[in-house]
């Protein structure tokens, strides 16, 4: 296991220009400069590909978690392999580990924490990103004269790949990865499915002049995709369910030729006239400068000394759940391909199954030794009661608030110690929510309430309304 730690010899010269390739021709004389410009070409195109065609954030492992050891709490970054946001390949070869209340009493922790005002909640937040360095290798002898200094003696003969893992007070700067998902929550709330037989549905051929007239975006980038869609009105887009695949296709059309340039992260060389077309090149975005990859957000709870005046781990707020102080909800990530494929053949199988068959109310009783043991209630609901499925014993939605959602049922009693019921929830997966998580939380007097979560956040009541519900509630007497 290593720890947290900078690379020790960095490469300063500035890197050679990998939009251009050594034009080989007889008689030319090949030295350091023709080799380092063609690995700059290749290298180039390389991390060109690996940014626009697939992507950048966590490729595999790099899970953080913390080593609650009383004393020594640590953060520690399992080995694991990254894409950055330029595009470069990082590897984590082994485990890496950070001493917290060592990293606190540093001189960057110190201003940190001053620069951020004192923590009223006893909290500092904290970003562990992680960052690709090269650094100089494997020393060898040079020739030269008797007389030249022993720096000039040796040189490295090696480029090492290397990388850096930061404690950091500042988030990246996660301008795609934000506008990616932006744009799909956007979509999700933008398209409206109907049946073929309805007269209302958009056209195809419509549909992307009336996506771009509700974006609006501005020719300089936004801070966010939210902030340049929140000045179209909201509305909603009825599309034919046998329009859908050609609708998305419009849709990703619209994310590839409007939206992503002007979020996407520019490479990081040089960019100049072109002598060929005469047209001018952009210049790199300023998130080049800031190629970090954020893997978790820390709410580390910390205790100021006031004698000392140094900060340290409260680690009895740490120990019982360390977990919850850590939020990866963030991270950006990388699919492979073949992962991407299963789930798509998965989410296809799942749209297309028909709905289950309720039992009937004949079939749904059943026996325990001793015990009175029958189905309550059963059915398939949305949020709204608006999907117009059968249900067993009038099951149905009493009520929703912001991530919460009250279910009752004909004869629903609150549990009094005599009688329990048994709740059995599946959420289906919809362009609304991809995947929801769903937790009971009480019996009330009306009915048993459920809290629906998306990621960390708490789902919307518009949001709710058109989620579905698969339901099962059993009763038996104690």
């Amino acid at each position: 296991m290593g720890c947290f730690e900078k690379c020790v010899s960095p490469i300063q010269d500035s890197p050679p220009d990998p939009t251009k390739h050594v034009n080989y021709v007889q008689g030319m004389v090949l030295g350091v400069d023709e080799f380092t410009q063609e690995f700059a070409y290749l290298s180039g195109r390389d991390q060109w590909m690996a940014r626009d065609c697939i992507g950048y954030g966590t490729v595999c492992g790099l899970q953080v978690s913390f080593d609650t050891t009383p004393g020594k709490p640590q953060i520690v970054v399992a080995p694991g392999h990254a894409v950055s946001p330029c595009g470069i390949m990082i590897r984590v070869g082994s485990a890496q580990c950070a001493g917290l209340n060592d990293w606190l009493t540093t001189k960057d922790a110190a201003d940190g924490i001053l620069a951020a005002g004192s923590p009223p909640d006893g909290q500092v937040t904290l970003y562990i990103t992680l960052r690709y360095r090269d650094c100089l290798t494997d020393e060898i002898p040079l020739p030269g004269s008797p007389c030249r200094s022993e720096d000039a003696a040796t040189t490295a003969s090696r480029i090492d790949d290397a990388f850096t893992i930061s404690l950091d007070f500042t988030a990246p700067p996660q301008r795609e990865e934000t506008a990616i998902r932006e744009y799909c929550a956007w979509l999700r709330n933008l398209i409206e499915t109907v049946d073929d037989a309805s007269g209302t549905a958009l056209a195809p051929g419509s549909f992307i002049k009336e996506m771009r007239s509700m974006i609006r975006l501005i020719s300089s980038p936004p801070e966010d995709l939210s902030a340049a869609l929140s000045a179209s009105p909201p509305q909603t887009l009825q599309v034919k369910r046998s329009d859908m695949p050609e609708m998305l296709r419009a849709a990703m059309l619209v994310w590839v030729t409007d939206v992503r340039p002007l979020f996407r992260v520019q490479g990081p060389w040089k960019y100049e006239q072109c002598g060929c077309a005469g047209a001018t090149i952009p210049s790199a975005s300023s998130d080049a400068a800031d190629d970090r990859i954020l893997l978790a957000k820390i709410m580390l709870p910390v205790v100021h000394n006031a004698i000392e005046n140094t900060w340290s781990v409260d680690e009895t707020a740490l120990v019982p759940d360390p977990d919850s102080y850590i939020d990866q909800t963030g991270r950006p990530y990388v699919l492979s391909v073949r992962m991407a494929q299963e789930m798509l053949l998965y989410m296809q199988e799942a749209a297309t199954a028909p709905a289950p068959a309720l039992p009937a109310a004949s079939m749904v009783a059943a026996s325990l030794p001793g015990k009175n043991y029958q189905i309550a209630a059963a059915g398939i609901v949305r949020g709204d009661n608006g999907n117009g499925q059968p249900s067993f014993n009038n099951l149905r939605v009493d009520s929703t608030v912001q991530g919460e959602i009250v279910f009752t049922f004909d004869n629903y009693h609150q549990p009094d110690g005599t009688f329990m019921y048994i709740v059995k929830v599946l959420a289906v997966t919809s362009p609304a929510v991809l995947v929801p998580t769903v937790r009971f939380k009480e019996f009330g007097p009306k009915g048993f309430s459920l809290r629906i979560n998306s990621g960390s956040k708490l789902i919307d009541v518009t949001t709710l309304s058109k989620l579905e519900f698969v339901l099962e509630v059993s009763r038996y007497e104690k």
